[in-house]
């Protein structure tokens, strides 16, 4: 695409260097660099190094973050802390590893390498292949391909067939946060939130899990007796103290409207992403499954277009919209 090559050389890359970037720009689902985020972070990381060593902050983010995302349904869980919804994701698996793991086409690729590499059964539901008693679901919420809610009454099957069910919720704050937060169905045995989609936190591993009453696996021992990254949890409650569920969906709404009319997009739940056609295949996942070693059919999946880099360079888009009008 032209502007990822007018990004690149704003950059002052060299040729090879700038084709390189174009190519892998808009791809992925990288956290939006806000700066007063960027600033927020770096004040916490200051203000920690110069406060007593305690666990307050650690229990107060878990027991706050519940009220930050605005979901009462939450109550019927247990709250711990999560390295990233990362850590939730290989607790599930290993609870669960004597059943069959699915999921739908589109999912984390995550998922699917982890379950590959370690011979885990698992497939992908399809009309001939449906859920069956027996099988563990992963389910992310708004959907991994698009990043888009979508009617999740497998809930009602996955209880019917005691499947128990991890929902991913990491796209969650990225949204207007309009789904439905009904999650009192007995199959629930894992939500998973995490900040590293809104915020620019990904490497300080920021999340919380929330488990059936009845779990007590090793991270929920991790919880119990405070051993996790004390830092991480500061900065989480800095955060959420800070900033609402839905800030940057407030602040880049019209902006992906903006983008996704200009380039033809369908604009995503998810204010990160715009939904390509054919058009759009140069951005397919073809490098991400080079990277996760997976050799899938890329149009096997959406064209999900990751609008950070436009954003970013807000003031070149709004050039480059006047020199190359729709």
């Amino acid at each position: 695409m032209l502007f990822s090559y007018l990004i690149a050389a704003n950059k002052g890359m060299s040729f090879a260097d700038a084709r390189h970037y174009a190519r892998y720009a808009l791809q992925g689902s990288r956290a939006i660099p806000d700066h007063s985020v960027h600033n927020t972070v770096t004040e916490a990381i200051r203000e920690y190094s110069n406060i007593p060593v305690t666990f307050d902050h650690l229990n107060s983010f878990v027991e706050r973050f519940k009220d930050w995302l605005g979901i009462p349904a939450l109550n019927h869980f247990d709250a711990d802390f999560s390295s990233g919804t990362t850590q939730a994701f290989d607790s599930f698996y290993f609870r669960h590893r004597y059943k069959k793991f699915r999921c739908y086409i589109g999912e984390y690729f995550y998922h699917l390498k982890n379950w590959e590499s370690n011979n885990v059964e698992w497939s992908f539901i399809t009309k001939e292949n449906p859920l069956t008693e027996g099988d563990a679901l992963v389910l992310s919420y708004p959907f991994c391909d698009t990043g888009n809610f979508y009617n999740i009454n497998v809930l009602e099957e996955c209880c019917s067939k005691n499947i128990p069910v991890l929902l991913d919720m990491c796209y969650y704050p990225l949204t207007n946060n309009d789904c439905d937060s009904d999650f009192n169905y007995k199959c629930i045995d894992t939500i998973a939130f995490s900040l590293s989609k809104v915020f620019p936190v990904a490497n300080y591993r920021i999340g919380v899990r929330y488990t059936n009453k009845n779990v007590y696996d090793g991270q929920k021992l991790h919880h119990s007796i405070n051993y996790n990254n004390m830092l991480s949890a500061f900065i989480g409650l800095r955060l959420i103290d800070k900033y609402s569920v839905s800030y940057i969906y407030d602040i880049y709404k019209h902006k992906q409207k903006d983008i996704c009319n200009f380039f033809k997009l369908i604009p995503s739940d998810s204010v990160l992403f715009g939904i390509g056609d054919e058009s759009w295949d140069i951005y397919s996942r073809r490098n991400l499954l080079s990277v996760y070693q997976l050799t899938y059919d890329t149009s096997m999946f959406c064209n999900r277009i990751c609008l950070n880099p436009i954003y970013e360079h807000w003031n070149l888009y709004e050039r480059f919209k006047n020199v190359y009008p729709t």
